[in-house]
């Protein structure tokens, strides 16, 4: 592959990421408000998109080392789109550069935002697994991991077992 083709397609490459990143950042914020406000049905439909947008974005890691390939022509690869970019012509790098550095700040809000994710489902996983310890227990302060008595059986245990 040309410098010329390298440079173009690296370019098409960098400005699809960009696109795919804001539309999975703009889906998960409006997961947020889902979590917050919890839809089953509308958080389906979220989570039907957002696996497809994790795929694509599967699909660029490819592209990717294919680039990063198609750079080393036989020797060894770069390790990184901006090393392979320190490779290219002035002006490239000028242009180039700056949807390498979104797409790294991008990347880096969707790392956020995904986190948050993960903090706010394993709290309402912890809430849902105390309520249930409140069932099995019938309220009692005692877990059921203690050696169950009699007394302390909930309403959902069988008095005969």
């Amino acid at each position: 592959m040309t410098t010329d083709a390298w440079l173009h397609e690296t370019q098409r490459f960098l400005e699809e990421l960009l696109e795919t990143q804001a539309e999975l950042l703009a889906l998960l914020r409006s997961k947020s408000r889902l979590l917050v406000e919890p839809d089953v049905e509308r958080l389906q439909q979220v989570q039907a998109q957002e696996e497809r947008l994790l795929r694509r974005l599967e699909g660029f890691h490819r592209r990717r080392e294919q680039l990063l390939q198609a750079q080393a022509q036989g020797g060894d690869p770069p390790p990184t789109l901006q090393a392979a970019l320190g490779q290219a012509p002035r002006a490239a790098r000028h242009r180039l550069r700056p949807l390498l550095e979104q797409a790294r700040h991008q990347s880096q809000l969707l790392r956020a935002e995904s986190i948050t994710h993960w903090v706010v489902v394993q709290r309402v996983l912890i809430h849902l697994a105390q309520l249930l310890e409140l069932l099995a227990t019938g309220g009692q302060g005692a877990t059921t991991y203690d050696g169950l008595s009699r007394q302390s059986r909930g309403a959902l245990m069988d008095e005969a077992a």
